[in-house]
């Protein structure tokens, strides 16, 4: 039973981040139609070079265990490194921060120049599955990830964990 509830949640995280980058696609689009095309190549493109710079160095990439389902594309086509740790490299998350960063910056411009209540929707749904709900269920499996002690996330979720324990 505790499997089944595994993977469904994993399967339900994936779908946030594609909901996420489609929401981020229309908001694209609104502005220009080719936008939202070059968005999802910059979303897909920025995935692969994850992949590529942050998870051979991963415990998850060989045990095929990641949350977020990387392992079953990453461990295709990128073997495991020596040399580094997932600490140092997962610096180079930031190859994702203009996929999170673009639409609502879009959408304000929008809301700002052409208001309508439907881009308002899109952008609501864009930072609240951004913003809200994909770190909220991040913070869960980080909070027992093998690689917690030398992730930089990690160890601030701890020491959050830890300022609220002290507090009660």
């Amino acid at each position: 039973m505790q499997a089944v509830c595994y993977l469904h949640c994993r399967i339900l995280r994936r779908r946030k981040r594609v909901a996420l980058y489609i929401l981020g696609a229309i908001l694209s689009a609104f502005v220009w139609w080719p936008l939202g095309l070059i968005y999802l190549g910059y979303c897909w493109s920025s995935v692969v070079l994850y992949m590529a710079l942050v998870c051979p160095y991963c415990y998850h990439h060989e045990a095929r265990t990641c949350p977020a389902g990387y392992h079953h594309i990453s461990k295709r086509f990128f073997s495991p490194r020596k040399g580094g740790d997932f600490g140092t490299q997962f610096k180079y998350t930031v190859v994702m921060y203009p996929g999170w960063a673009l639409p609502p910056v879009l959408g304000v411009y929008l809301l700002i120049t052409e208001f309508s209540w439907n881009i308002f929707v899109i952008v609501s749904l864009f930072c609240l599955v951004g913003f809200w709900i994909l770190p909220k269920t991040s913070n869960r499996y980080c909070k027992t990830c093998e690689n917690a002690e030398n992730c930089p996330r990690g160890k601030k979720i701890e020491e959050k964990t830890d300022i609220q324990s002290h507090r009660t």
